[in-house]
């Protein structure tokens, strides 16, 4: 079955589509002529039978009136819609793109707009209503910094309550490098509360192939404080070619592993779609996102490093040669695959240590990351 959309003298886009609780469809995207862009927003009955549509200006004409939804999704208990993407904000002679924040009632009549981050460039490409009702919105925005001519970026993240005024609970950035383009599209929230990540990320951050694309996946907290983080590479990373590997969509399959859709252009080549499908490791071990391989972190051996003692009551001591003089990131892990304990350490003179006192006596896995992505993995003891 196939639906089309149509409007005359205008040009219909969806962008996304969401499942509503009536089992219906809301779609969003842009529709547009030669002069402007305006919010689109469709609802379909469960066959995809449209239902009603609604076109969104923008209030003022402070730049070109371009607009276009990126993600869109239903309150479970007001049935308000939340549309997410960007809009231009300028005037007449300059404009750049703002994120844009549209809350809308059921049948899609405006209510309210909102830009985060405050100005600040960027956009939001993905919505999602998490377990206790708050929304969480990705995206990108601008560094007001430049590399080689280019504006870098950060990936971003705000959390807001889906109330009056979308008011804010907290707002993310730089977990990752600056860099050409930086963008997280895909939010998952998992059973145990962490929250995974995936987006978009180019190299320009190693100052080598500024639009080399490669995807990205974080796993964070409930909080949304980093925990670990990789990047991957569907070309050879040795090719200097410009190769993208830029990956859209990113969904928990019923295994608990993960389907990651990638779009792969090389300039030597011609472009391909590409399914990846990551294992169910679990992303509480430093195996995860095993089915491919990363492009940055490199796993050292447990030789490299001794903890003593073992077991510990009280503090885990940590001895290494290679970290000397470094600060890693101290990551320890339950058997339920639960972060207990995430804090920065320094080595000195080859020495550094964990206090322990606060942990219930059982086994852990402790992983430490450098700041170049160097891993050290260890199962420990608490007494």
């Amino acid at each position: 079955m196939a639906k089309k959309y149509y409007a005359t003298n205008y040009n219909v886009v969806p962008y996304y589509i969401t499942k509503t609780k009536d089992n219906g469809f809301l779609i969003t995207g842009t529709i547009y002529d030669n002069l402007e862009n305006k919010l689109l927003i469709i609802k379909t009955n469960s066959v995809g039978n449209e239902l009603w549509r609604q076109a969104i200006d923008k209030p003022t004409h402070n730049g070109p009136n371009y607009q276009v939804g990126l993600s869109i999704l239903e309150d479970s208990v007001s049935k308000k819609i939340l549309v997410g993407g960007i809009q231009y904000i300028g005037n007449t002679s300059w404009w750049t793109a703002y994120s844009n924040l549209v809350v809308t009632d059921s049948l899609g009549n405006f209510i309210l707009r909102k830009n985060y981050p405050v100005n600040t460039a960027g956009a939001i490409s993905c919505l999602k209503q998490l377990k206790d009702g708050s929304i969480l919105a990705c995206g990108s925005m601008s560094n007001l910094e430049f590399y080689n001519s280019y504006e870098l970026s950060s990936g971003y993240i705000v959390k807001f309550l889906f109330d009056n005024n979308l008011s804010i609970i907290y707002q993310k950035q730089n977990l990752d490098e600056k860099s050409v383009y930086n963008i997280y599209n895909n939010i998952i929230e998992l059973n145990n509360g962490n929250l995974v990540f995936a987006g978009i990320q180019d190299t320009s951050f190693i100052k080598t192939k500024p639009f080399d694309l490669m995807g990205k996946i974080l796993l964070l907290d409930k909080d949304c404080n980093l925990i670990k983080k990789r990047y991957y590479s569907t070309n050879d990373i040795n090719d200097n070619n410009g190769n993208l590997s830029a990956l859209y969509s990113f969904f928990q399959t019923s295994d608990k592993g993960y389907i990651a859709a990638y779009y792969h252009q090389a300039t030597t080549a011609p472009g391909k779609f590409m399914v990846v499908k990551y294992d169910s490791t679990g992303c509480d071990s430093s195996s995860f996102y095993c089915a491919t391989v990363g492009l940055k972190e490199q796993i050292l051996t447990n030789s490299q490093i001794n903890t003593y003692p073992q077991p510990a009551k009280e503090v885990l001591n940590l001895q290494s040669t290679i970290l000397n003089n470094q600060v890693v990131s101290a990551t320890i892990v339950n058997n339920l695959g639960e972060v207990v304990l995430n804090k920065k350490i320094e080595f000195i003179n080859n020495q550094s240590g964990i206090v322990l006192s606060n942990l219930t006596p059982g086994v852990y896995l402790l992983k430490l990351v450098t700041a170049d992505y160097k891993i050290i993995t260890r199962k420990i003891i608490k007494e």
